[in-house]
């Protein structure tokens, strides 16, 4: 089973796609944590309403696989 899983692993990570998508979701976590630890008043806002502050962090990332998900999916090559 290890086997399996590692050579589905690299498999995976053999396309400039795949490579430029982890990419991509790591750019926008990035720059959303930055936009967000810069404007504390945002983080109070949430907590004020009945969010926790964790899921302020995370928001933007579901929000990119939710929105944007789909376009990755097919964006792979049918086989």
């Amino acid at each position: 089973m290890i086997h399996i899983l590692t050579r589905e692993f690299l498999d995976s990570f053999k396309s400039v796609r795949s490579i430029l998508i982890i990419l991509f979701i790591t750019f926008v976590s990035y720059q959303s944590a930055t936009f967000i630890d810069s404007n504390p008043g945002l983080i109070q806002e949430i907590v004020k309403i009945g969010g926790e502050e964790g899921t302020v962090y995370t928001a933007a990332i579901a929000l990119i696989v939710l929105i944007l998900g789909f376009l990755f999916v097919f964006a792979s090559p049918m086989i």
